[in-house]
């Protein structure tokens, strides 16, 4: 007990000053150990960090898959649906039913994935905290605790965005005396949950790779203008969002720096490939709920905009357009933001070569120029790139390939509408002919 209470104050000190990855990222570690995505637990002081198999982690997962399977089979079962409160169609039946089961399946991937890859998940960290220690031998000290305040930052975001929701739908419903069974309100805001989880964590991986990427450019850059420095001068590196390390030229010479740089660059490479497969099938997954959510809500608020749609007795027009129209800007702002960060972190990597060459130009050393070029032949074949199980890019061209595939999808389904209606107009025709034809009436309601 004496020695738990004495490791404690250490342990509450280093989750507000990090000064390592393992601790800047240990936040995201307990959520992925509670949401039961990485059942890991971390370990051992600084310098002899390790991340090991949890047991009550496993614990966490099985509880979290038998409760959602079960939720998802009795609302498939009985057709209830937090949907199904608003109006029910044939279209908003298909687009709810789409959604129920791409959820199951997509939720019971993600865990079951996250479980077979959680050795790639210690391996990427081990692998940075590696890539660290480098960087710290060319005289590039990261900053952790802007690292964590970033971690907040999307973690606080992201809370607010999902109990925003959550909560917005709560007061709905129990304004207008609905109150759907707990199982219906799992199986409804069991995905956004999970999936708001792994675009934190991917958000925070590609980030601190994107960020050593930056570094590495302000080494060569520093290298380009090194005749403008002061040698002892400790300068320091603004980040975006809050990141930032301390750079300072260190005792190596060029030739030594570059090769260790072209070593990191490697590396950091390794981490990307790490971190796509680690998270391969879960952007498949989020990407691919996304998008059915989307075409079918937008479907839905165009059909309310334009009057054509049966709100049920409960919601009026505001409320229907409100409730689905941030379920899209969720879903929406969580794809855009993979996107942004992918893109981001490709364009930095790419920013290298163009420091490489700039290096080149104005370098006189014929070995240190040869060196260069080995850099550049390496940047040329080891490019930066994240996909989703190899089926499409997670760059900029994803959101105008979404906005392609939703408008086609909606002329589709408007077609599909217009051409109910049409058969509706002529059964109703034909029968008032055949009552004509027998001298009988049609009784109006």
């Amino acid at each position: 007990m004496s020695r738990f209470k004495s490791l404690n104050p250490f342990r509450e000190l280093e989750l507000l000053n990090p000064v390592d990855i393992y601790s800047a990222q240990n936040l995201l570690l307990k959520l992925a150990l509670f949401s039961g995505i990485a059942p890991l637990k971390l370990t051992g002081t600084c310098g002899n960090r390790r991340l090991e198999i949890n047991l009550f982690g496993f614990v966490i997962l099985i509880s979290h898959l038998c409760l959602f399977a079960y939720c998802y089979v009795h609302t498939i079962t009985v057709h209830d649906s937090i949907v199904s409160y608003f109006f029910k169609t044939e279209i908003s039946v298909l687009g709810d039913t789409l959604q129920l089961c791409t959820g199951l399946i997509g939720i019971v991937t993600v865990f079951l994935y996250s479980f077979c890859k959680r050795r790639t998940f210690i391996l990427w960290f081990h692998l940075m905290a590696k890539i660290d220690e480098q960087l710290k031998e060319i005289g590039i000290e990261t900053d952790y605790k802007s690292t964590l305040k970033f971690i907040v930052l999307v973690l606080t975001v992201k809370f607010i965005l999902f109990n925003t929701y959550l909560v917005g739908s709560w007061t709905l419903f129990n304004t207008a005396n609905l109150y759907p069974n707990f199982m219906c309100w799992i199986s409804f805001f069991q995905p956004h949950l999970i999936i708001s989880v792994i675009v934190v964590l991917f958000l925070c991986f590609v980030k601190q790779m994107k960020h050593r990427f930056l570094l590495l450019n302000k080494v060569l850059k520093s290298l380009y203008q090194r005749n403008k420095v002061d040698a002892d001068q400790r300068r320091k590196i603004v980040r975006p969002c809050g990141i930032c390390s301390f750079y300072n030229l260190s005792t190596k010479t060029t030739t030594e720096t570059i090769a260790a740089i072209a070593k990191i660059h490697d590396q950091l490479c390794d981490a990307c490939n790490l971190a796509e497969e680690y998270f391969t099938a879960q952007m498949l997954t989020t990407v691919a709920v996304a998008f059915l959510i989307i075409v079918f809500n937008t479907y839905y608020i165009l059909g309310a905009i334009f009057g054509d749609a049966n709100h049920g007795e409960y919601f009026n027009t505001f409320e229907f357009i409100l409730f689905f129209s941030y379920q899209i800007a969720i879903h929406f702002t969580s794809v855009f933001a993979i996107v942004f960060v992918s893109a981001a972190a490709s364009r930095e990597s790419e920013k290298t070569a163009i420091c490489v060459h700039k290096l080149i130009n104005v370098t006189n050393d014929e070995e240190l120029k040869i060196q260069l070029k080995q850099l550049s032949m390496q940047l040329l074949h080891r490019k930066v790139k994240f996909t989703a199980c190899g089926m499409f890019r997670l760059d900029r061209s994803l959101i105008f390939t979404i906005i392609k595939s939703l408008s086609t999808y909606l002329i589709i389904l408007v077609q599909f509408t217009f051409n109910e209606r049409a058969k509706v107009v002529m059964l109703k025709r034909i029968l008032e002919d055949i009552l004509r034809s027998n001298n009988l009436t049609i009784i109006s309601d």
